[in-house]
């Protein structure tokens, strides 16, 4: 039995390191969910702005509602994953999901400026 006691730890040992290994997974090996940078800030910086051009929003979508980017609406944009919204998807982000990002969750949702 004393030979056994190591066998059954180690074999506890990779269980516990596959189920960790299987929870880091996202949930569907199809469906991309983008990871905040690591050296993305954590709180938006007030005076800081997005600046974006008519063509970077060209056949962009929202990340909440999936609409079409209107660039003559407001416009803001993640500074985690850098995902677009319209100003009523940020409004409702802020409503349901405690104005944080619906892809990466970052709470760093700051406007853009269109030149």
């Amino acid at each position: 039995m004393a030979r056994l006691l190591p066998l059954l730890f180690l074999l506890l040992a990779v269980a516990a390191f596959l189920l960790a290994r299987q929870a880091a997974r996202p949930r569907s090996d199809r469906v991309y969910r983008p990871r905040p940078s690591p050296f993305a800030r954590r709180k938006p910086a007030a005076e800081a702005d997005w600046i974006a051009s008519r063509a970077d929003v060209e056949d962009v979508r929202d990340a909440y509602s999936s609409e079409t980017l209107d660039p003559q609406r407001p416009l803001f944009r993640c500074g985690g994953c850098q995902a677009w919204y319209h100003e009523a998807s940020v409004r409702a982000l802020d409503l349901d999901n405690g104005g944080r990002c619906a892809l990466c969750g970052s709470p760093d949702l700051r406007a853009v400026r269109m030149l």
